[in-house]
């Protein structure tokens, strides 16, 4: 964080991990099942052998409302994304193209699925993936160069208040505007995207 450069890795939600407190191995998403995001945190922390001072949870309507907050996220949409399934009340409906998602189709965008599932070796050799959670990074990537152009940094201080009602969290207010404010010595190209390695199996 010193050198202005930041790190983020998706783990794949049906990473087998051991979870405290719990016999055997069980997928890694389990944990906030088993003990809300306090497991998760030492979940996470015994699977990546790294210390976590702080979380922050979003469910489906903190996603959309943060997105929303930020004035919507521009993206490209790689294709046409239909889909319907009226049990869980998803209704997906996207054109492909570059666009402006508000926050209900950004949230269409990435629970979208197609053949490749959650996650696909699209190239062992140059460790190329393809699937949900790579359009889930492509996504996050747009979030952070939208929140570190100069107009939205500026909105910091007043916008920390109404994105933390949005989500839970035990970061302080005044730790949360010091790590937006932050943001300023960030840009895109130092920003690092990765996924931890695996094999689908049943």
């Amino acid at each position: 964080a010193d050198q202005g450069q930041l790190g983020l890795l998706s783990i794949p939600r049906d990473t087998r991990v051991s979870i405290p407190g719990r016999r055997g191995y069980h997928r890694i998403n389990s944990a906030h099942a088993f003990g809300g995001p306090d497991l998760v945190r030492k979940t996470v922390e015994e699977f990546l052998g790294v210390d976590i001072n702080y979380y922050v949870s979003v469910d489906f309507a903190g996603f959309a409302g943060v997105v929303d907050t930020l004035g919507g996220v521009e993206i490209e949409v790689e294709k046409a994304m239909r889909y319907d399934d009226f049990a869980q009340g998803l209704h997906i409906d996207l054109k492909p193209g570059r666009q402006i998602l508000n926050g209900e189709q950004a949230l269409q965008y990435i629970r979208y699925r197609d053949g490749l599932g959650d996650i696909a070796l699209l190239d062992p050799v140059r460790n190329v993936y393809g699937g949900r959670i790579q359009r889930q990074q492509k996504f996050l990537q747009a979030v952070v160069d939208k929140a570190l152009r100069p107009q939205t940094i500026g909105k910091i201080p007043q916008l920390a208040e109404t994105l933390r009602a949005m989500v839970d969290t035990d970061l302080p207010v005044d730790e949360a505007v010091a790590l937006g404010l932050a943001l300023k010595k960030y840009t895109p190209d130092r920003i690092d995207m990765a996924v931890v390695p695996g094999i689908g199996r049943n």
